[in-house]
């Protein structure tokens, strides 16, 4: 199984995988700081929709920040945070911040996000900042996994963002038995990068989490056995 996702959550997530499941660790992204931010004394909370975010934040200081999960909601805390979690998707998180009443708010976020949280929150009435405080830069899978993809020797794909799965589909190389590939998408939009490329299957998770991205395995590895193929 190939995982793609950067460092320190692809190790983490290997981590909690069935010793079953031999995982092969290839971040397509590795992730760099864009400068500490200086947040302004007037505002009511900040936004995190990823635990990059909140890796490359200040600290809290008692802050409250909405989060759009609970391992980001955790990683919040831990700053110095008053955490709050919408538990679920961006559109979950929109929707917790959108019952309260209008404020001041700062999104804490990458250069590449998913959703239009900005703007949809500007709608609603809420006074809303941008920062950039990290960046995923590209970076090439290695020539050994590139050889051993060519080999039909990894039988699945973890794709945990729409950049992922664009990334993953422009380094496919013509000689990749992708019949042979399993895609696992965290999202409808990532993917939508994979269609049309010839995959075996491509499996959505239910939600946009670690835990739905390993609950995808189960009708996958189901549906391998059933043609008696072997596990990776």
């Amino acid at each position: 199984m190939l995982i793609t996702r950067p460092q320190p959550a692809a190790d983490l997530f290997a981590a909690t995988l069935p010793d079953t499941i031999v995982p092969v660790i290839a971040p397509l992204t590795r992730i760099e700081g864009a400068g500490l931010p200086a947040l302004p004394d007037n505002i009511d909370a900040v936004i995190f929709t990823s635990q990059n975010g909140v890796r490359f934040a200040p600290e809290g200081q008692g802050l409250r920040a909405y989060c759009v999960g609970d391992r980001t909601a955790a990683a919040a805390q831990a700053r110095g945070y008053a955490a709050q979690s919408a538990a679920g998707s961006v559109d979950d998180l929109i929707a917790m911040i959108g019952a309260d009443h209008a404020q001041t708010l700062v999104h804490l976020r990458g250069a590449h996000s998913t959703g239009n949280v900005a703007g949809t929150l500007r709608n609603m009435g809420h006074d809303l900042r941008d920062e950039v405080v990290y960046r995923a830069v590209a970076h090439p899978l290695p020539d050994a996994v590139v050889t051993a993809l060519a080999r039909g020797e990894i039988g699945y794909v973890m794709l945990f963002s729409p950049r992922a799965a664009t990334l993953f589909a422009d380094e496919i190389r013509p000689d990749w038995p992708l019949e042979r590939l399993c895609a696992i998408a965290i999202s409808p939009a990532a993917a939508d990068p994979l269609r049309g490329r010839g995959f075996g299957e491509i499996r959505l998770a239910d939600a946009p989490n670690a835990a739905a991205m390993r609950a995808a395995l189960g009708p996958a590895f189901a549906s391998a056995l059933e043609r008696g193929e072997p596990l990776p």
